[in-house]
């Protein structure tokens, strides 16, 4: 990793540690991918119910990013079925 991107991931770690303490946190996780494209994850007094809400939250931000980047085709596609149901209507 090139100096300029460790120092912006140091920075958004730094951060969000800062958010974290605020939050008193009673369990923790860190999750990246490396260059290898393997995942590491790392936990703080985390039992596997807390991993099982992490992965739900991880997994509906997720989700989340999928609906906004698509969110014009599911607009259209709507649009259309309107167009069908309307024309179903006439027949």
């Amino acid at each position: 990793m090139d100096v300029e991107k460790a120092q912006e991931l140091y920075a958004w770690l730094e951060e969000c540690i800062k958010v974290l303490v605020d939050e008193n946190p009673v369990s923790a996780a860190v999750v990246g991918i490396n260059d290898k494209g393997e995942t590491l994850t790392g936990y703080f007094h985390a039992d596997a119910q807390a991993k099982t809400i992490f992965a739900h939250n991880i997994n509906a931000d997720a989700m989340l990013d999928v609906v906004l980047n698509n969110i014009e085709m599911a607009r259209d596609a709507l649009d259309e079925l309107d167009n069908v149901e309307q024309e179903d209507d006439r027949s």
